[in-house]
């Protein structure tokens, strides 16, 4: 046999595994044509008529139901608390601007190597989602992360037989705290004149702003300036029980600042307090007659808070609509926050004064 017969059987082994290996892996897909085409045309179209979108899981277990109504977006599993808008935007533009990049499989057999079994399945490990406008609607399984994972998806629609490699990284979390709202406010020590803490069977304690103690008890203002500069957190521990005792300033810097950025890890109903063991109060008083009411309770686990805001008769418009806004937000409500941001709060007079050599004897 010469050389260039041989080269030429080798040649079309080659080419006939490499068909085989192709029609293998697609599994005679003919969509071809979609390649490079929108995952799902006409949905940038429709992005302001989306009012439902809904993610599923194995055996159709529904977890979480995004709902637009007149008040805005809520999330329907927590009784259609606010939902997170940019969280929204974020996956409706994802799944608006998914280019296919590549066609994989319409073999069901393989549709588990790349997580976009149907989720009737009890073993399907993708998620379905389905977005909704009231004339129609998309739903389309997510599946494992693609070559680049944190910009592909293999995705299904879930009427289609083909699976495809998208360029886009869908946002599917099922957990439904995560679509929630969680920024509740934000109050800065600057804005704080005064601070109290009740806890079960212990007095009240109180800290109070030094620039405004100093003014009402006749010191100057180089006095109050030089005081402010020796604490960072420009605050003092009102009416201590043992009064030469040292303030731990750090610690009053984390309760006068534990209201900035607050933040919420879940909620609930009011009504879950009941359940709870409560264990504290706390009062911050703001500038503008504003005050902000935090009645804490504690699981095993997890630490809740309750918030009420009021503001005086005389104050300005501003602060009475504020409170107004924070209230219809958060009233009826029992917000799940991070044990540091609780922690911060909920202090005895003791964490906040050394402990000196006389009381160790």
């Amino acid at each position: 046999m010469s050389l260039k017969t041989l080269l030429t059987l080798l040649l079309l082994s080659i080419a006939g595994a490499t068909t085989y290996w192709s029609l293998d892996n697609k599994d005679d897909v003919n969509a071809a044509a979609e390649v490079g085409a929108l995952l799902v045309p006409g949905l940038m179209a429709e992005l302001n008529q989306v009012d439902r979108i809904q993610l599923q899981t194995a055996a159709e277990q529904t977890m979480v139901t995004l709902v637009r109504s007149e008040q805005g977006w809520g999330v329907l599993e927590k009784d259609h608390y606010p939902a997170d808008l940019s969280k929204i935007r974020a996956t409706m533009l994802a799944l608006a601007e998914a280019y296919i990049v590549e066609e994989k499989t319409s073999n069901p057999e393989l549709y588990a190597r790349l997580g976009v079994q149907a989720i009737s399945a009890a073993e399907a490990s993708g998620v379905q989602i389905t977005v909704s406008t009231p004339e129609q609607s998309h739903a389309l399984i997510v599946g494992k992360p693609g070559p680049q994972m944190n910009r592909s998806r293999y995705v299904r629609l879930q009427s289609d037989a083909t699976t495809w490699l998208i360029d886009r990284k869908i946002d599917v979390q099922y957990d439904n705290a995560y679509w929630l709202r969680k920024d509740l406010f934000s109050v800065e020590a600057s804005e704080l004149t005064a601070v109290s803490v009740k806890v079960p069977n212990e007095p009240a304690m109180q800290l109070l702003r030094k620039a405004a103690e100093h003014e009402h008890s006749g010191h100057t203002d180089h006095d109050s300036m030089a005081m402010n500069n020796e604490s960072e957190s420009g605050f003092i521990l009102a009416n201590p029980s043992q009064p030469d005792a040292q303030v731990i300033d750090a610690e009053l810097q984390q309760m006068v600042n534990a209201l900035s950025s607050f933040q919420l890890l879940d909620v609930e109903p009011l009504t879950a307090a009941a359940s709870l063991q409560a264990t504290m109060k706390a009062e911050f008083h703001l500038l503008r007659d504003i005050k902000l009411t935090l009645s804490g309770y504690e699981s095993e686990k997890d630490k809740y808070v309750q918030i009420d805001a009021s503001v005086s008769a005389d104050a300005d418009a501003a602060a009475k609509a504020w409170v107004s806004d924070l209230n219809t937000r958060l009233q009826g409500w029992l917000f799940r926050i991070p044990a540091v941001s609780y922690d911060a709060i909920n202090k005895r007079e003791a964490d906040v004064l050394a402990i000196t050599l006389d009381q160790l004897n």
